[in-house]
């Protein structure tokens, strides 16, 4: 952070794009043990303005700009997420900067002249999408060569054998079990077979080194 504001100070001008919102990027897809949902942070709608007033206030910036933010789930098994998304006017909410200007989200800015004009991009259809353009479907069990793959991948992790005792799988009413030779249970329901295929490439790639 001192590494960045040092630099940053050497300048007239500077951005500082980031990531913000209520959290809808995060992992909130989370239920109890009675199946319940667990209403994430980002149903708090805390002002996320006052977020960024921090942030820059820590850089030094002179201009935020919001970034990588304006999420919007088309997803027939994600849209319900829409519901804690941020909109482009609740980044000012909150805001409150003596050293900072909030600029518009989609703009194209002139160094040399430093000025800015507005995009203004179409907004993305309200189309939903069905999980199986995409290649999944919830209800198609794991295969052999599926369950092979995830038992290798949380087995190669030694910190995870060091704590639970089996981790249950459940893909389209299915129970694959693994054994971890430790202590407690959790499940993992649903998981896509995009994930397991991600599993598979992760536990190739990093296996001598987790």
């Amino acid at each position: 952070m001192r590494f960045v504001r040092k630099i940053v100070r050497g300048y007239d001008v500077s951005f500082l794009l980031k990531l913000t919102g209520y959290g809808d990027a995060e992992m909130i897809h989370f239920f109890d043990e009675d199946g319940r949902f667990v209403a994430p942070r980002a149903a708090k709608k805390e002002p996320v303005g006052r977020q960024i007033s921090h942030l820059t206030a820590q850089y030094g910036a002179k201009y935020f700009v919001p970034f990588s933010s304006m999420h919007r789930y088309q997803r027939a098994d994600s849209i319900w997420a829409n519901e804690y998304t941020t909109t482009l006017e609740d980044y000012r909410n909150g805001f409150d900067s003596t050293h900072c200007e909030l600029l518009p989200a989609f703009i194209r800015y002139d160094c040399s002249k430093e000025s800015l004009e507005p995009i203004d991009p179409p907004k993305t259809s309200q189309q939903v999408f069905a999980p199986a353009q995409f290649g999944d479907d919830w209800s198609e069990p794991l295969s052999t060569d599926d369950k092979a793959k995830i038992t290798a991948y949380f087995q190669s992790f030694d910190h995870v054998k060091n704590q639970f005792r089996f981790v249950r799988i459940t893909v389209g009413g299915k129970t694959h079990i693994i054994d971890m030779n430790a202590g407690c249970e959790i499940e993992v329901l649903p998981l896509k077979r995009r994930a397991i295929r991600s599993c598979w490439r992760l536990n190739r790639r990093y296996s001598t080194t987790c």
